[in-house]
């Protein structure tokens, strides 16, 4: 009798330490889930003629307003513009150096 209780202890006892050790180290749902939103939340365009990639931010967003400007040209979202004229916002990009 004084064995089994002593085996019973051992495991309650090593459950109490393995158990919060295995669900800390596993990720919360709720993170995975946020990570996948701030994924589709940024847009990301692919430069067709420079062969590159660009993330669509803030800081982007104030050039495309710089570029707007300079041209005298109406507000208007970026993503709604056709190819052509996104093309064009690109080859004026590859020429400015980023004002941060």
């Amino acid at each position: 009798m004084h064995r089994s209780t002593r085996t019973l202890g051992s495991i309650i006892l090593t459950a109490v330490f393995v158990v919060p050790l295995s669900l800390s180290a596993m990720p919360a749902f709720q993170d995975r889930h946020d990570d996948r939103k701030e994924e589709k939340s940024k847009e990301r365009y692919f430069d067709k003629k420079h062969k590159d990639y660009h993330d669509w931010d803030d800081h982007e967003q104030s050039m495309f307003q710089v570029y707007l400007s300079e041209r005298h040209l109406p507000a208007v979202e970026f993503r709604v513009m056709k190819d052509k004229d996104q093309q064009k916002y690109w080859d004026w990009r590859h020429t400015h150096e980023d004002r941060r």
